[in-house]
């Protein structure tokens, strides 16, 4: 099986360090074909991960893509999204720092499908978890255009994931914590 596929990029991560806060964008880029995976597919990036790590002060982590688009279709098994699979903002406890995501002036065009978890026109799935500092999810000016189905014959509760859910956007969202946000 393939986990973290996508157009461009399998993975994307940042992580803050103790001297510096990091960031990584991926922008006025596009693909164009068809992507295949099993877990955390995306017609650009597979799996969007942003952390800032714990006890490192102000030390913040971004992970971004801008001004970028994907043309065609995107199938997998879970975590299955027309510009990202799996996106991820996560401030550790006793971190300061802020952990963010983000999706700005970029579509989707096409078809998404999900054999047995999550599908969404722009993201799969999307977690964004506050111990302490914050951390953020934010979409803005961005499209999908398209199909997006999603099947489900397995459920999960211990891990507390969704299967079988799609939305035009995002296919699942889990927000924890007053300090985390998706916008």
């Amino acid at each position: 099986s393939s986990y973290s596929v996508g157009g461009l990029v399998g993975q994307s991560r940042q992580r803050s360090h103790n001297s510096s806060s990091t960031n990584t964008t991926i922008s006025n880029s596009y693909f164009s074909g068809n992507i295949t995976g099993s877990f955390s597919v995306g017609g650009l990036v597979g799996y969007n991960y942003a952390e800032s790590n714990y006890g490192f002060s102000e030390k913040s982590a971004t992970a971004s893509i801008s001004n970028s688009y994907f043309v065609g279709n995107v199938s997998g098994n879970q975590s299955v999204g027309g510009l990202i699979g799996y996106n991820y903002a996560f401030a550790h406890r006793d971190a300061t720092g802020i952990a963010s995501t983000a999706i700005s002036s970029s579509y989707f065009s096409g078809n998404v499908s999900s054999t047995n978890g999550t599908a969404g026109g722009l993201v799969g799935d999307s977690y964004i978890l506050a111990s302490d500092g914050s951390a953020s999810f934010s979409i803005t000016n961005s499209y999908a255009k398209g199909n997006v189905t999603a099947n489900s014959t397995n459920v999960d509760v211990e891990v507390m994931h969704t299967f079988g859910t799609a939305g035009g956007l995002i296919g699942s969202a889990l927000v924890s914590s007053a300090n985390a946000s998706l916008t």
